[in-house]
């Protein structure tokens, strides 16, 4: 990976500034889910920004979007929505509050190495001397072109498109990618691992399982028919 693609003098939003007028429509596109090979291809893409200079610089703040996006499984609008308030510890496991699609809260648990790379990305912030509240956005541009004094609002829709495309990209994966591929993914990876459908069908915060249903890509064999299942035919 060049080191140039990523000037280390900029502040760690700098590659997700306000872009366009903010009354710009854009239409929604969403990507399908990335196989296993490419999902690996953009972890250590991603990894690679850790131990040394390439840590510094936006590199923080689009890993933090790309581990929370992956290893979540949440939307980009209950992405860019999240307040440091929402970002805390229960009962021993580091937890995200989502408020998600038609006013449903989720309580989703976060992987440790996201949560490691969260902690990273605003201790950074701490470092170059930006004041962190309960009520300010985690995710947030470092400035605002159309409104230099009003810095702390949530990212622009179009900054997290722009990461993630660009990520994907570099770490050579050619299909058609949107933030929506890594909620595909991550219902896609869940469903393969065999995870229940139900737990996933809640956790992600789908209204109906059918809706979940339609990201499992999964071959039924034979071999996993219920029937071996049954509990009153195993041998003793």
């Amino acid at each position: 990976l060049d080191p140039d693609l990523l000037p280390l003098q900029l502040h760690p939003h700098q590659l997700a500034l306000e872009r366009g007028p903010r009354d710009e429509r854009h239409p929604h596109a969403e990507g399908g889910a990335l196989a296993e090979e490419e999902r690996l291809q953009l972890r250590c893409l991603a990894g690679r920004y850790q131990h040394g200079q390439l840590l510094a610089g936006p590199g923080l703040l689009h890993r933090a979007i790309i581990y929370t996006l992956f290893t979540t499984g949440i939307r980009k609008a209950e992405l860019i929505n999240l307040r440091l308030k929402n970002f805390l510890i229960k009962d021993g496991h580091q937890i995200i509050e989502v408020r998600a699609k038609g006013g449903k809260q989720l309580t989703k648990v976060i992987h440790p190495k996201c949560a490691e790379v969260i902690n990273e990305y605003l201790d950074y912030l701490k470092s170059f001397g930006e004041e962190l509240h309960l009520e300010d956005w985690i995710f947030r541009p470092s400035r605002n072109p159309l409104d230099p004094q009003h810095i702390l609002k949530p990212l622009n829709p179009k900054s997290v498109d722009y990461i993630i495309k660009s990520w994907c990209k570099k770490a050579g994966i050619t299909q058609r990618i949107s933030p929506h591929s890594a909620r595909a993914s991550y219902i896609g990876s869940a469903l393969e691992s065999g995870i229940d459908l139900y737990k996933i069908s809640k956790d992600v915060g789908h209204a109906s399982v059918k809706t979940t249903e339609e990201y499992n890509k999964r071959r039924q064999k034979l071999s996993d028919s219920p029937v071996f299942g049954l509990a009153f035919m195993k041998k003793e």
